[in-house]
């Protein structure tokens, strides 16, 4: 008979297993494959996003920073570089050059942060990576260069109606978006008639008055979709 003050042994173990810890769900099999499965997306991601920084890495990055300022191909990276070729001793070409290219990347940088313009750099770096597109052209966009930009953005929206091209469509709204940041009025323009034929009136009317606003001719309208 167990003493009266004295817990027995099995109220014992049951005592001590109520102050172990609680199971984890991490050992879940369940948990654990959508664990595994998560992590190895997230892997994927930053590999895509290494190769894409890997693109736009200028080959000549090691040589000068003259030749990293002509082969750099995301703004914030011209910019950089233009500013190391101030700091150096050089000839009044070259400064006159670097003074140009950091004003262009300046104005770059400035309309890829506004609010909306939605072109990230993996947009620059895939244009040059995928071979694309000329690397003159994605350098001059990445130098400023409104025209550039819209001819760029002109490709894309070739593409989209093309196979294997999800992104085109993305691409080439973006492109205009920052053509248009830039001062492209007829990039603003194709940007309207891009809002108005996607349902999004609004963007639509924004877009068209700050075209007109630039010095666009609007066409005559021939339906309700402005051509």
């Amino acid at each position: 008979m167990p003493h009266p003050h004295r817990p027995s042994h099995r109220a014992t173990v049951r005592s001590l297993q109520s102050l172990a810890a609680p199971r984890s769900p991490w050992t879940r099999p369940g948990v654990r494959k959508a664990l595994v499965v998560g992590l190895l997306a997230t892997l994927a991601g930053w590999g895509g996003l290494r190769s894409a920084q890997a693109a736009c890495l200028p080959p000549e990055a090691a040589a000068t920073p003259l030749a990293a300022m002509d082969s750099a191909l995301w703004p914030a990276d011209v910019l950089r570089s233009a500013e190391a070729v101030m700091r150096q001793p050089a000839d009044d070409t070259q400064v006159q050059r670097a003074f140009a290219t950091r004003y262009g990347a300046e104005l770059a940088l400035a309309a890829l942060q506004r609010r909306d313009v939605k072109l990230l750099r993996s947009a620059f770096c895939d244009a040059a990576d995928k071979g694309e597109l000329p690397l003159a052209e994605v350098r001059a966009a990445a130098r400023g260069d409104a025209e550039a930009a819209h001819r760029i953005a002109r490709h894309y929206r070739d593409q989209r109606d093309q196979p294997g091209r999800p992104d085109a469509l993305n691409r080439y709204e973006g492109w205009l978006q920052y053509a248009a940041a830039l001062g492209q009025e007829a990039a603003s323009y194709e940007l309207a008639v891009h809002y108005r034929r996607t349902g999004q009136p609004i963007y639509a009317a924004v877009y068209e008055a700050r075209a007109v606003e630039r010095g666009f001719i609007v066409p005559v309208a021939l339906d309700n979709v402005r051509k």
